[in-house]
């Protein structure tokens, strides 16, 4: 399975927090059965790897997401992953995208307008920054939380 984690927030080495050390983890516990998985966040300017991003963003072919490998699997940087989920759906056509905290029902319907299934991996209790209310997004919306 071809599996596209999605969150607004940004990810190692930008940030380094609870959300990006079980996302990570996760993902590989993930890829060593078998799936394939990338992660798309939000890309900051800080350090060598805002830096290399926006280098790499600027150079043809354009592109709405820089990559990152460092990790073990690729990791997608956008200054906003919500305009590049469409580019990278069509790049990389993952069959489940799991949304994370940081603007999550936002990023959830933005994956569905994109014809993708959504799983919502809430890792938070600040539902007030959760980009909107839950009930927009239906009454089939898998959720796991901690």
């Amino acid at each position: 399975m071809n599996i596209l984690f999605f969150t607004e927030q940004p990810f190692f080495p930008q940030v380094i927090g609870g959300l990006q050390t079980s996302t990570t983890e996760l993902a590989l516990i993930l890829e060593k059965n078998g799936h394939k998985v990338s992660v798309l966040c939000r890309l900051t300017p800080n350090g060598w790897t805002g830096l290399r991003s926006r280098f790499i963003l600027k150079l043809p072919p354009k592109k709405k997401a820089a990559p990152d490998t460092t990790l073990g699997f690729p990791v997608w940087r956008a200054w906003y992953p919500w305009e590049a989920l469409d580019w990278l759906v069509k790049r990389d056509k993952p069959d489940l995208v799991i949304v994370l905290a940081g603007e999550a029902v936002r990023m959830a319907l933005v994956a569905r307008a994109a014809g993708l299934p959504v799983l919502m991996m809430l890792q938070d209790v600040w539902f007030q920054y959760h980009g909107g209310d839950f009930a927009s997004l239906g009454k089939n919306v898998p959720c796991v939380a901690n």
